[in-house]
């Protein structure tokens, strides 16, 4: 599988969603990969885990008492307990123990909060997805002209097929290439441009590529993920030399490609070398994924200054590129690099001082270019792209994430957004520098009140205004016909009411033919649907 079979658009530029976009939204939940597509991802990435009964969810581990609100259900204290998973001790609440109904009845919340502390506000209202959801919302977002793809990662196959324990003791015995591929063929999602499958061990791929895949009558491409490469070892591996079973009748003649062979002292550097590399694309790689920190590799550590009273700790770049990169894209190879991300504590900082990942991370691939998975944060760039070819590519600007203008106006949007969804004229907050779209009362969560309801809202709301404006208007605002003050009028919710009204009574409305084809689609009861004339009609906010 060459980088044609997955087309990227005009630019050359493919963007990968990691977890969707985990900057806005908590991680793994469909309202985070939705908005990622929003935002311009070509693949939504998750991570997947199995449940009790066999089914694929995506969670960031196994362990998920920092990701859903299991804690607070006390019918679930007795699942609590510690595994080993992947040779580390963990503490908490497993998937594999809950069958799906019992994950149903949880809901996600922000695993890092220290960090995203915005997406706090969100906990507690979003379920777990299972893979076939995921699925089903990148085909109900595709069209001829985009497609959405996936890109799922098997997490910890060897633990779930081989090494782990139910808490009951029973064995888990569940692989998940195979949950995955069956998933993918049920929901008849088996276009291999818009599906790659990853994971950081090598035998579950080796057999997705020689069983699993040709007996489904299906072929996908297949990423090798890496670790850190001085560090980490894939789990599998490790599994196996503990079991002390034969690793060439496992890995083949991957056992001569890696120098010294495979042994307790091989780690991810010995499969970056250009003769495992060579391997891994012969028998079952279409592509690598390495994280960014190795690409480029750390030397001295910089403390530098945040303009709060502060610093901020972080590693400087060398001027320097891993030569892996060269490999691999001299073989052949995709290289997806992982993770960009614009929040302080993941950005690097080059000799001359600070700088945002992306820029640097565009600058190292812009040779030849792959792909780069990123995660969309609350500051900084909106987004970073993957770039597959060998187009030149000028690597974006570094901003300054905190200043105070951005605080103003972030300040302000999400002031000014969460008003309109308290009040119902608002599908959701939107990603800061997005367009709002202002709907009439017939769309979105106000869809199922009678005229009766509508109407006392309207006027509740109208009241609140203009005693809330009241001093205000005796002081400086002159009075319009009808009594009514100008500075109440032009508050987002009136505006919306002025127009509802003129809506509901076109034949006392003078105004050009666009407003007329609103109060027509009022008239109908086709007001406020996806594309209606009234969504399509946005305020973009000012001085963005």
């Amino acid at each position: 599988m060459t980088a044609a079979s997955h087309a990227p658009d005009a630019h050359g530029l493919i963007v990968i969603g990691h977890r969707g976009a985990s900057g806005y939204r908590p991680e793994h939940t469909l309202e985070s990969y939705r908005l990622a597509i929003r935002q311009g991802a070509d693949f939504i990435e998750p991570d997947l885990v199995a449940t009790r009964d066999g089914v694929l969810v995506a969670r960031h581990e196994n362990e998920i008492s920092g990701t859903t609100d299991v804690a607070r259900h006390p019918r679930f204290a007795h699942l609590r307990t510690t595994k080993t998973v992947d040779g580390r001790s963990v503490t908490g609440w497993f998937t594999e123990d809950f069958t799906l109904a019992e994950l149903r009845t949880l809901r996600a919340r922000e695993r890092i909060p220290d960090v995203r502390s915005a997406n706090a506000r969100f906990d507690g209202l979003y379920p777990i997805p299972t893979f076939a959801e995921i699925v089903r919302l990148a085909r109900a977002h595709s069209s001829p002209h985009r497609r959405i793809g996936v890109y799922p990662e098997t997490k910890h196959p060897t633990y779930f097929a081989r090494e782990g324990r139910h808490i009951d003791g029973t064995p888990i015995g569940i692989c998940l290439g195979a949950a995955l591929i069956r998933t993918l063929v049920e929901e008849g999602f088996t276009d291999p441009a818009q599906v790659y499958i990853q994971s950081f061990e090598i035998e579950n791929l080796l057999e997705l590529q020689r069983t699993l895949m040709p007996a489904a009558g299906v072929r996908f491409p297949l990423v090798q993920l890496y670790g850190e490469l001085a560090s980490s070892m894939p789990h599998d591996l490790r599994w196996h030399l503990a079991q002390g079973d034969d690793l060439r009748a496992v890995y083949g003649t991957l056992v001569d490609a890696v120098g010294g062979g495979l042994g307790p002292a091989t780690r991810y550097a010995h499969l970056a070398t250009a003769p495992a590399l060579d391997w891994l694309k012969k028998h079952y790689a279409s592509g690598i994924g390495p994280w960014k920190g190795n690409l480029l590799p750390h030397g001295a550590t910089v403390i530098v200054a945040d303009g709060c009273g502060g610093v901020d700790v972080s590693s400087c770049h060398a001027d320097r590129v891993h030569p892996m990169l060269a490999d691999a894209l001299a073989l052949g190879l995709l290289v997806h690099p992982y993770t960009l991300r614009a929040e302080a504590r993941y950005l690097n900082q080059t000799a001359t001082g600070p700088q945002l990942v992306q820029g640097r991370s565009h600058a190292a691939v812009r040779p030849r270019g792959a792909g780069l998975f990123h995660r969309p944060a609350r500051r900084g760039r909106r987004r970073a792209r993957a770039l597959p070819g060998a187009r030149p590519c000028r690597p974006p600007r570094a901003v300054r994430p905190g200043s105070r203008l951005i605080q103003h106006v972030e300040r302000f949007v999400d002031g000014f957004v969460d008003d309109l969804v308290e009040q119902g004229l608002a599908a959701e907050p939107p990603a800061p520098w997005a367009t709002v779209h202002l709907f009439d009362v017939g769309a979105g969560p106000v869809e199922q009140l009678d005229e009766e309801q509508r109407h006392h809202r309207a006027e509740q709301r109208s009241q609140r205004t203009q005693d809330a404006h009241r001093p205000a208007q005796r002081a400086h605002a002159p009075r319009r016909a009808g009594g009514q003050r100008r500075l109440a009028r032009a508050t987002p919710a009136h505006r919306v009411d002025r127009q509802r009204d003129r809506a509901r009574q076109p034949e006392q409305r003078q105004g050009h033919p666009g407003q007329h084809e609103v109060a027509q689609h009022a008239q109908d009861g086709r007001t406020g649907g996806r594309g209606s004339a009234w969504q399509g009609r946005s305020k973009c906010l000012p001085g963005l």
